[in-house]
């Protein structure tokens, strides 16, 4: 229901020498409702850009321990029964990046996959440049 819309349901119930007073106290509402919607927005943005930022840093930090990854690959089979420290490491990523992106709403999780996923991309056709 628009502003419109609403003054005009209002109008038709209002007397009219108090219409002047509401007409304003619309308006004032209709301002602090868009001062906190741009507000959200913003801060939206700045969740989205944070957490875009911590995930860029942890892909950083697992990217640094490729090349001793790739190392373990010539090395004889290891039949320890526990996951690496990549892996565990790498799960407990995973996890964290679940319960931040579970309090997203669905298009804030697709911008920050998005990004995370370019960002992604981009190091590692690096890493693999330099293999």
């Amino acid at each position: 229901m628009g502003n419109t819309e609403i003054r005009r349901i209002l109008f038709l119930k209002v007397p009219e020498t108090r219409r002047p007073l509401l007409l304003s106290e619309i308006d004032r509402v209709a301002q602090v409702h868009d001062f906190h919607a741009a507000d959200y927005k913003v801060h939206r943005e700045e969740i989205h850009t944070k957490l875009v930022q911590i995930m860029r840093e942890r892909l950083l930090v697992h990217l640094r321990g490729l090349p001793q990854i790739v190392e373990s690959w010539n090395r004889p089979e290891d039949n320890d029964p526990q996951p690496s420290q990549f892996a565990r490491s790498l799960t407990k990523v995973i996890k964290l990046n679940n319960i931040h992106l579970s309090s997203l709403h669905l298009c804030g999780v697709f911008a920050s996959l998005y990004l995370y996923m370019v960002i992604l991309l981009e190091y590692l056709s690096i890493c693999y440049a330099s293999i």
